[in-house]
C-alpha cells in the first residue's frame, strides 16, 4: 500500500498501467492507426531529463534481448531531448508523417 493524501494509490497505478498496455498493444498489432489510416512504424518519444534518460536506458537495455528486438522489427523508436532546431530536423530526418507517433 502506498498511500496519498490518505488515499491507496496503487489502484490508480494498475489502472494506467493497463490502459499503456492496451494501447501498446494495439500499435503493435497495427490496431491502432495513424490519422491517414495507415499503421504506425515510429515512434518519436520527447523529454527532457529524467523523462529522456530513463525511457533512453530502457530502450538501450531492451534492444539487446532477442525477443524484444523481434518485436520491435520493422519499427524505430528515437528521442528527442530538447527543442534546438537541428535536433529536431535529426530525429525527425526520414520519417513518415503518416506512420509517426
Amino acid at each position: 500500500v502506498i498511500k496519498v493524501d490518505g488515499k491507496n494509490v496503487i489502484p490508480d497505478v494498475h489502472d494506467v498501467l493497463d490502459q499503456i498496455k492496451t494501447f501498446s498493444d494495439k500499435v503493435r498489432n497495427e490496431e491502432w492507426l495513424g490519422a491517414t489510416g495507415k499503421p504506425l512504424k515510429d515512434v518519436v518519444a520527447v523529454g527532457i531529463g529524467g523523462s529522456f534518460l530513463g525511457p533512453l536506458f530502457v530502450h538501450t537495455a531492451l534492444r539487446t534481448n532477442p525477443l524484444c528486438a523481434e518485436s520491435a522489427a520493422g519499427r524505430s523508436l528515437r528521442f528527442l531531448a530538447n527543442v534546438d532546431p537541428v535536433d529536431v530536423a535529426r530525429a525527425l530526418n526520414g520519417l513518415d508523417p503518416e506512420t509517426t507517433l
